[in-house]
């Protein structure tokens, strides 16, 4: 998983903190520029000296935290997986469309206030296409996001949407309000271009709070994907998702 802004400041000031450091104990070690410094800035080199052994003592703790919790993230790995090839099964017998041309995902909210990000959290396909790379779903982006930010189950004939923006063109469908562009820029955009249908579903929690959404994408039309059916299976998935708890922590950073 990629980390979110927040979390990349943080290694940028910490990477400040290390190099800061490291520098005033080198050169206290070599007497540069004077002897007759150093022995002045005793507390300057202690205070390095303490912050190298709390980082690094910060580094193991995290070591040893992700080890400890890989049996965990297995087992949420396999659990959310089975959920969603049983959502998937289900959709496909529903229909007549092939199983290769049918996904579902997970998405779970995380983080705070402005990096608020819809994490894929798994996510099955039996066929090589359509996919993104990483997608970044926030509230209100994407057919996901908000069908999240208004809590309702929502379809979309993605492709129809398609061909609508590829008439308008990159200026055009900039200009538009961000609802009416499901808040994507134009790239963004294009990196959607092989869906033809995609319907999402909120994932509640027991206490009512919406907590992310669940998706299927399929070459369907959105009358067919919001057939009750359709509606049943992702609320199913959604709620599997949401008892099989929160991912571990490790899920979240690589490091």
């Amino acid at each position: 998983m990629s980390a979110r802004p927040a979390t990349r400041v943080a290694r940028i000031l910490r990477a400040a903190a290390i190099f800061s450091a490291a520098t005033v104990v080198t050169l206290a070690q070599l007497q540069l520029p004077s002897k007759k410094l150093w022995d002045k800035s005793s507390v300057a080199l202690y205070a390095a000296v303490v912050v190298l052994a709390l980082l690094a003592t910060q580094d193991a703790a995290k070591l040893a935290g992700q080890t400890l919790q890989s049996g965990r993230l297995r087992r949420y790995e396999r659990d959310v997986r089975a959920i969603l090839s049983t959502g998937l099964a289900k959709a496909v017998s529903s229909s007549t469309i092939p199983w290769d041309s049918v996904g579902v995902h997970a998405f779970l909210l995380h983080g705070l206030w402005p990096w608020r990000r819809l994490v894929n959290v798994g996510g099955i396909r039996l066929g090589v296409r359509p996919s993104m790379a990483g997608p970044t779903w926030t509230p209100g982006k994407g057919v996901v996001g908000v069908a999240f930010k208004h809590k309702v189950f929502l379809a979309e004939d993605w492709g129809t949407v398609m061909v609508r923006a590829n008439a308008l063109g990159p200026a055009r469908w900039r200009a538009l309000p961000s609802v009416n562009r499901y808040g994507l820029s134009w790239g963004e955009l294009q990196l959607t271009s092989d869906y033809v249908g995609i319907c999402a579903c909120p994932i509640y929690a027991t206490s009512g709070k919406a907590i992310g959404c669940v998706s299927l994408d399929a070459p369907l039309t959105a009358t067919k994907l919001s057939e009750p059916a359709v509606q049943v299976i992702l609320r199913d998935v959604a709620t599997g998702v949401c008892a099989s708890g929160k991912p571990p922590r490790a899920w979240y950073y690589d490091g």
